[in-house]
């Protein structure tokens, strides 16, 4: 009986292979009727479009951490940018966006963060905020 029902399995399964090829040929034979104009040349952007979330760890460097006035800065920096930021200290993961969530984290000096971007704009947001980590917000 077991035989039986994997028999009819594997022809269903076979069905479906076979239909999937049928449209695919389909496709192509659809599409052949077109002639090639030129050489395909992926956009000089592709990079920035298939890449779109990236991490980086952060250390708090001014003497205060990262209090109000230092996330305040943060959030305000972040407000050009479309992707959505989050900034982890390993127990809790916050948005960065928001000053509020930034004080929850209690970052103090010499604390390591990691910084989770997603969206179009990574790599800016990455560069940008690694830059404010470094000049200690504009502080020192």
């Amino acid at each position: 009986m077991t035989d039986v029902y994997r028999r009819s399995g594997r022809a269903r399964e076979r069905g479906r292979e076979r239909c999937y090829e049928q449209a695919a040929l389909g496709f192509l034979a659809e599409i052949s009727q077109y002639p090639i104009v030129g050489v395909y040349r992926p956009p000089a952007n592709l990079y920035r479009l298939v890449v779109s979330m990236m991490e980086a760890n952060v250390e708090v460097k001014n003497r205060l951490g990262l209090h109000l006035r230092a996330a305040s800065t943060l959030a305000q920096s972040l407000k050009q940018f479309d992707s959505t930021v989050t900034l982890s200290n390993g127990r809790n993961v916050v948005n960065a966006r928001s000053v509020t969530s930034l004080m929850t984290l209690g970052a103090a000096q010499g604390t390591k963060l990691k910084l989770k971007v997603d969206g179009t704009d990574a790599q800016e947001v990455v560069a940008a905020v690694k830059s404010l980590f470094e000049a200690r917000f504009g502080e020192e």
